[in-house]
Formats: C-alpha cells, sequence, structure tokens
C-alpha cells in the first residue's frame, strides 16, 4: 500500500502581506544584516582545531617496538571562507608516512606541518601549533613464535565426579607476531578465568584468552575452545602382591597379599587390576636376627588416573623358612 503525503497549500497572498507589515519588514532587515555579518566574519582570518590521524608505511619484516602517535591536533589558520572549505571539503582527514628501514628515526615538528599543509583543501591555510613537537619512531625486526595457552580455571564438581582425562584446549598453542626484544619475554599466553560449579557432565565451550595490551604484538587466535571430560567414579578394592627386596631367598614376608582401595572412574574400572600396582618392602640393611621382624610396606607404583589410594596393614612381618 502507498501512502501520499497530505497537499499543503500555501497562501502566497498572505506571505506578501506580512512581508509589507513593519514585522515582515524588520525580519527582512534582520536577515540581510545577518548575511552581510557572515560573510564579513567569513572574509577574516580566523583559527580552527582540527584532529587529524596518522598512519604509517612500514618496511618488510620490520614493526614497532614502541607505538607512536596515531593523531595529533594541530591549530590551522586562515579566512573563515577556507577552513570551512576544508573542513567540509577535504580529501582526507588521514596523514601517511613511509618509513624507511632504519631502527630509530624521528618525523620533526616541520615534517608533520608540511604533511598537514599538503592535506588541507585549500592552499591559503597555514599550520600554526600541533600536539608534538616531534614522533619518534623505534623500529625492530619482526618475527613470529609459537607459545602455549594456559588455562585459568578454577574448576568444582559434583558429588562423587571426577576429570576423566586431561583438560584439551584446541588450538593448545597460539602464534605470536611482533618485535624479536618484545617476544622473547612470552612462553605462554593465560586465558581469561573459567569458573565452573556442580559440574557432572563433559563439557565444551569457548573461552577467550587475556586481554593483548601490547598492541605492537599480535595474536594468531583470540579465542580457543576448551574440553573438559567429566565422570563420576567409585571405590574398588584388590589384593596386591607384596614384592620382597634385598633379602634372601628363605625369608618370607606375611601377608604376602594386602588388601588396596582405591577411588576410580568408571570408565576405568574394569580395567584396573593389580598389575597396576606395586608394594614392596625393602630388607636391604635390615638387621633380620633382631626380635621385631616387621618392616613397613611402600607404595612404588600406581596408575595416574586412580586417587585415595589405601591399603592394610602398613608393614609386614618376615621370618625364615629352612629347607
Amino acid at each position: 500500500m502507498q501512502y501520499k503525503l497530505p497537499k499543503i497549500d500555501i497562501d502566497k497572498e498572505a506571505i506578501r502581506a506580512f512581508f509589507k507589515t513593519d514585522r515582515g519588514i524588520l525580519l527582512i532587515s534582520m536577515g540581510i544584516s545577518l548575511l552581510f555579518w557572515l560573510l564579513v566574519k567569513l572574509s577574516q582570518n580566523h583559527k580552527a582545531n582540527r584532529q587529524v590521524s596518522i598512519s604509517y608505511t612500514l618496511p618488510k619484516d620490520m614493526s614497532f617496538v614502541t607505538i607512536p602517535p596515531d593523531q595529533v591536533r594541530v591549530t590551522l589558520e586562515g579566512r573563515g571562507w577556507d577552513l570551512m572549505y576544508d573542513y567540509f571539503g577535504r580529501r582526507n582527514n588521514t596523514v601517511n608516512f613511509d618509513l624507511a628501514s632504519t631502527v630509530l628515526q624521528n618525523i620533526t615538528n616541520n615534517q608533520l606541518k608540511g604533511r598537514m599543509v599538503d592535506n588541507t583543501k585549500s592552499t591559503n591555510i597555514t599550520v600554526e601549533d600541533m600536539s608534538f613537537d616531534y614522533i619518534s619512531i623505534e623500529l625492530g625486526e619482526s618475527s613470529t613464535k609459537k607459545v602455549p595457552v594456559i588455562l585459568d580455571h578454577q574448576l568444582n564438581f559434583a558429588a562423587e565426579h571426577q576429570l576423566q582425562s586431561a583438560i584439551q584446549l584446541t588450538p593448545d598453542s597460539i602464534i605470536l607476531s611482533g618485535p624479536n626484544t618484545i617476544l622473547e619475554n612470552y612462553t605462554g599466553w593465560p586465558t581469561t578465568l573459567l569458573s565452573l560449579e556442580n559440574l557432572k557432565s563433559t563439557i565444551t565451550r569457548p573461552v577467550a584468552l587475556q586481554p593483548n595490551n601490547k598492541p605492537q604484538i599480535k595474536l594468531s587466535e583470540s579465542i580457543v575452545q576448551v574440553h573438559i571430560p567429566v565422570e563420576q567414579f567409585t571405590e574398588k578394592s584388590i589384593f596386591v602382591p607384596v614384592m620382597v627386596k634385598g633379602a634372601p631367598d628363605s625369608l618370607k614376608v606375611f601377608p604376602n597379599k594386602v588388601k588396596t582401595n582405591f577411588v576410580v572412574g568408571l570408565s576405568r574400572y574394569d580395567s584396573i587390576s593389580e598389575k597396576n600396582f606395586q608394594l614392596e618392602v625393602d630388607l636391604k640393611g635390615v638387621p633380620i636376627n633382631q626380635s621385631n621382624n616387621t618392616a613397613p610396606i611402600l607404595l612404588t607404583q600406581k596408575p595416574r588416573d586412580v586417587k585415595n589410594v589405601q591399603f592394610s596393614p602398613k608393614s609386614v612381618q618376615f621370618l625364615f623358612v629352612k629347607e
């Protein structure tokens, strides 16, 4: 559906009649006075402030060691006409400097003023002042460095739940690009804090990297995916043989198997057996003819993914058996 604007009837006779009245003649006089005042003002010299952006063209394989300013505030002087023409009709509000491949250089005040004048629309405008006397440029050889992503996390699991395996990050490392002198200080890059409560199932979610406060450095990634495998755990009991070291063959220990309890995830419950553990008694250097013929049991091997390993008893008795 199309809508038409309502037609407005203009009473031209009423307008002519209004401008013949004293009030209409006064209004016309004020308008003519304002126009002459504006023409006089625009013909005079004025000053105006401008915010001009600065861009830099870097040599190949070079980057900034310290970031130079990307804006400069300048004070321009010229006739009002020229300043207005420059403001509304200027070609570009950015000046560019093509930097030579030197380690350290300065952009002088005169160079800045020259570029600002070239950037103005009118040739009758001069640059009176600017916010910088000079700009110091420090360049360094650019390179890349691969560093691991470090997950900053606080994880709280629901009752009887734990990690099933190691937390995975994708990607697990990022590429840093920038000056060698700065990259050598980085050995990793942390994520923002990942805080999770009452975990009871596996989750995968994005996590942001810590913000980059060094504009000289570029990061290949800003977000990584974190995979947190979670499973329920339970307790299991097995009997583990006791291994005796540093003793003659005729010496026997009692008990020769010890009940061992531990906590394991449900996915590994059936695969864990006594072969995955090692309990030892080391009799090397222990007098075996003493009245107190006991020795402590040491846990020397266990699977990485079991927790809270407990065994009883904590010691064995040893004695000689005659052939």
